[in-house]
């Protein structure tokens, strides 16, 4: 199992769940996200498709270094968006694609809806970064999405936010509009295509205003059974006690648990 995490996280956020899951895990950092590299002056930010070639390289070393192991991939937020960038790139160079056995998505960002915070660290000016950070926590207009800011934030503050906010950039240029889901269906169709065995897509309560009009959109082009909302919060959905049933359920070849409550 290789796990991707989200914006400005870590491979640190899937630590509680790797300690003790029954399948062999793999967690990657994505460049400019390792906090002990975020000061070095040595890196520069780079591109989106760079960071997809970079894990796509990862992720083939894993399968040739252990050929008798399925292949199951889990990716937060950003990091389930980079899985489905890596689902368009093996469409396109089959010869270079892993064998892919199971694949769980967590809150990918379907549209420009759900990315306030990407939107935010987009136009970022990093001359005060300390000031535009604070800038950033005075946006939110309700305590929900206050703490939703704070938390980004926290986990921003020790990276390279010349990169994060590149990424954020990008992320924001790429999403649809408000209210439109067509690419991204087109995109989970591709995902569904490339990989040998299901895919599931959960998303959180910060998605449930616009579930409904994603699945809608996604029966319309027969894309059936992948999407569930769970009734939890964004990192929730990736912490250990939300993220093990989830995961081990997929591996399983069972039914994921109903959410509580």
């Amino acid at each position: 199992m290789v796990l991707l995490h989200g914006l400005g996280t870590d491979a640190s956020e899937f630590r509680p769940y790797m300690a003790s899951a029954r399948p062999h895990t793999v967690a990657l950092t994505a460049f400019g996200h390792d906090p002990e590299e975020a000061r070095d002056a040595r890196y520069r930010p780079i591109g989106l498709a760079t960071h997809t070639e970079l894990i796509a390289g990862a992720i083939r070393a894993l399968s040739r270094r252990h050929p008798g192991k399925r292949l199951v991939l889990v990716g937060f937020s950003c990091g389930a968006d980079t899985v489905l960038r890596l689902a368009e790139r093996w469409a396109e160079r089959p010869e270079q694609q892993p064998v892919l056995a199971r694949v769980l998505l967590l809150d990918p960002n379907m549209n420009r809806s759900t990315l306030p915070v990407t939107r935010a660290l987009a136009g970022l000016d990093l001359s005060d970064p300390a000031a535009a950070l604070r800038g950033i926590v005075a946006e939110p207009r309700d305590l929900d999405a206050f703490a939703n800011f704070c938390d980004y934030l926290h986990r921003i503050a020790g990276k390279d936010l010349a990169q994060v906010c590149r990424d954020a950039g990008e992320v924001w240029d790429d999403a649809e509009e408000v209210g439109s889901h067509e690419r991204f269906v087109r995109r989970c169709e591709r995902l569904r295509s490339v990989c040998g065995g299901p895919v599931r897509i959960h998303f959180s309560t910060r998605f449930e205003t616009h579930f409904n009009g994603l699945v809608a959109h996604a029966r319309r082009h027969g894309l059936r059974g992948v999407f569930d909302l769970r009734r939890t919060d964004h990192f929730v959905l990736c912490a250990e006690p939300a993220l093990r049933p989830q995961a081990e359920a997929l591996v399983s070849g069972s039914p994921a648990p109903a959410p509580e409550g």
